[in-house]
């Protein structure tokens, strides 16, 4: 298995309970000149366990809903673990009759127990203002949840055998949806009534040929992450073949992760507008449908682990500054296709062992930070030619390169 990449650039925006939340616009912005500080991609998320911001997550909710039950607080459902403070409410590990009048919570609402033999309890629940986190429910159904509209910050369903997300009809604002290790779960049609989502995870589900049934009201994201990474884990089932059914969705506008183990069609992100930070780990020999995507405000690129790409192009449309441009362990020949780019903080070309050649950045003029290592058929003369040309302002580490590469014809 692949090593998994962390939810990481997570910007978590300060999610309301209301019908309708707006979210600060991501700053488009790249890094202004090579000069700018290396900035990683990998930088560490922040603790999504941490409600909200110092905006009351709640005013819009309880205005919505001013005759409701409040249970107040964060609520846990399972066997308390070390981390848990004293401020959670721990109910018995089989047992949310305790909850059966709640209908707003203003806290968090967490159910890591599989004794439950169901989720009555939670029959009255319309919105939580926090998180909503059912890890291992029971596997029967969602139904009890038939009531829920809201959930302000993250609702998350994962390690479950659920196959339908019947329940959440009503569901039509959310923080963040993440539905993840659910092997049998067949669709995503209960979900056909939300209309907000601030981030978008779908990842290792399996039974799911193509995302067809993904609400089509939610067109704009903050952070979109696509993944099958965990699939041997699973028995090998056929990784995913298509995005079809995403085309919903016109901008993301912090994140756009994939990591994919098959050859993806991603057509359906042909028309897409991606602001800050990609992140692509695919199967496929070609990225090539990305090319009438928007990627002008895209700051961040890395690509890695994605031995069959033989080519960069379907990036064509970066725009000439970005923060860090990063390409390893692919079988890219060149970088043909990112000739606007002429300014990039941080490059790193590592372990490319067909890359023979640097066409692509001709126009490239400014770099902070260069590291081109191990690319095993890249010739001395390559790389000559790029630091005769190009400004490197702070490190340069050039190692390993040209030693012969194998046959990538």
């Amino acid at each position: 298995m692949r090593a998994v990449f962390c939810l990481t650039l997570l910007s978590l925006a300060g999610v309301g309970c209301g019908p309708q939340l707006p979210t600060a616009p991501a700053d488009p912005a790249g890094c202004s000149g090579a000069a700018c500080a290396d900035d990683p991609l990998e930088t560490a998320p922040p603790d999504d366990d941490q409600p909200g911001d110092d905006v009351d997550p709640c005013a819009d909710m309880l205005a919505t809903y001013p005759d409701a039950t409040v249970c107040d607080g964060d609520h846990y459902v399972g066997i308390p673990t070390s981390t848990l403070s004293s401020s959670w409410t721990v109910h018995p590990v089989n047992d949310l009759s305790a909850m059966l009048e709640c209908e707003v919570v203003t806290g968090r609402v967490e159910v890591h127990s599989d004794a439950l033999s169901a989720l009555a309890g939670l029959s009255s629940l319309r919105a939580v203002c926090g998180d909503l986190k059912l890890m291992g429910p029971p596997n029967h159904d969602l139904a009890p949840l038939s009531r829920l509209t809201h959930v302000g910050e993250r609702l998350s369903v994962s390690y479950s055998s659920l196959a339908s997300l019947h329940g959440l009809e009503q569901l039509v604002s959310v923080g963040k949806l993440d539905l993840r290790l659910l092997p049998d779960l067949v669709d995503l049609a209960p979900l056909a009534q939300l209309a907000h989502a601030d981030e978008v995870v779908l990842a290792d589900l399996h039974q799911l040929e193509d995302f067809a049934t993904f609400p089509p009201g939610v067109t704009t994201v903050e952070r979109l992450e696509v993944r099958d990474d965990e699939i041997l884990l699973w028995g090998e089932p056929d990784p995913i073949k298509t995005l079809a059914g995403l085309d919903a969705i016109t901008h993301v506008g912090q994140r756009l992760e994939l990591d994919i183990v098959g050859d993806v069609d991603l057509s359906a992100l042909g028309h897409v507008t991606v602001a800050g930070a990609m992140h692509l780990r695919l199967g496929n020999h070609s990225i090539a449908a990305l090319h009438t995507a928007d990627l002008s405000a895209v700051n961040r690129v890395v690509v890695e682990e994605s031995p069959n790409l033989y080519s960069p192009l379907g990036l064509g449309s970066l725009g000439p500054s970005l923060q860090h441009l990063e390409f390893e362990e692919t079988s890219i020949r060149s970088l043909d296709g990112l000739e606007g780019v002429t300014a990039i903080g941080t490059l790193r070309l590592h372990d490319n062992p067909c890359l023979e050649n640097l066409n692509g950045l001709e126009n490239l003029t400014q770099v902070g930070n260069l590291y081109i290592t191990e690319n095993l058929a890249l010739p001395d003369t390559q790389l000559d030619a790029l630091l005769d040309r190009v400004e490197v302002e702070n490190t340069v580490v050039v190692d390993g390169n040209s030693t012969g590469g194998p046959d990538c014809d």
